[in-house]
């Protein structure tokens, strides 16, 4: 049985041989290539679309802790193997795999520059996510699962934001259309753009360097653990 824990171990204990990647793209192969020598199988999205397509609400639920069941293990070409950026090239995850027990959602976050942090954009991370976080030029790899960054109590309170900044962006179009003294003869409109980022801001002791992190080992070894316990289940 292919085991995905191999892979993050030889991550933590090999990590300069990992930040030979410059581009985000090159860090994806080469943990497509781990994810083969390990065993794994690399599958086409295209030929699982119905699979895709059930198991898509748990996959990106933001709030969710429990693991993913693979529902599909009774199928032996479902085990073992892994579909690549499965809805879509800008879209989480990157990875999906398949072991015998469960679905793991895997994003990848390398910047080619001095980055200490990932760029989190319109999504915050999901808790159930692993995430890998590398900056090539700063030398240094490291991973995390999203709850153990962010736990579900803040996680909540910080989608609730962006809903209700869509409600209230929804009434004031609405009451502009009704608006007669608003002529709007080039059709001018407001634009909300929905992202996530990390600072000092809201908590002056936030960890904000995820390399200089005195958690890091700690969030890496919390991954590992929780990967080996599948096999355990």
């Amino acid at each position: 049985m292919a085991k995905i824990e191999d892979i993050f171990i030889d991550l933590q204990k090999n990590k300069k041989k990992w930040l030979q990647s410059k581009k985000g793209s090159e860090f994806e192969d080469k943990f497509e290539s781990a994810c083969k020598k390990k065993g794994f199988t690399r599958e086409i999205k295209e030929d699982y679309k119905e699979e895709l397509k059930k198991i898509k609400e748990f996959v990106l639920d933001d709030l969710r802790e429990n693991k993913i069941e693979n529902i599909f293990n009774s199928r032996p070409e479902m085990i073992d193997m892994f579909i690549t950026q499965p809805f879509g090239s800008q879209n989480y995850p990157d990875f999906l795999v398949f072991t015998k027990q469960y679905i793991i959602p895997i994003e990848i976050k390398y910047s080619s520059e001095n980055a200490t942090k990932p760029m989190w954009n319109g999504n915050l991370p999901k808790a159930n996510g692993i995430y890998i976080f590398g900056s090539y030029k700063k030398g240094d790899v490291t991973f995390f699962r999203g709850i153990d960054i962010l736990n579900n109590n803040d996680r909540k309170k910080l989608l609730n934001f962006w809903k209700q900044e869509r409600e209230h962006y929804q009434n004031f179009k609405k009451e502009l259309q009704k608006d007669v003294n608003f002529e709007n003869e080039y059709g001018f409109d407001v634009y909300i753009r929905e992202t996530y980022t990390q600072n000092k801001q809201i908590n002056k002791e936030a960890i904000i360097d995820f390399f200089a992190n005195v958690k890091k080992n700690e969030l890496e070894n919390k991954v590992i653990e929780f990967l080996k316990g599948e096999e355990n289940e």
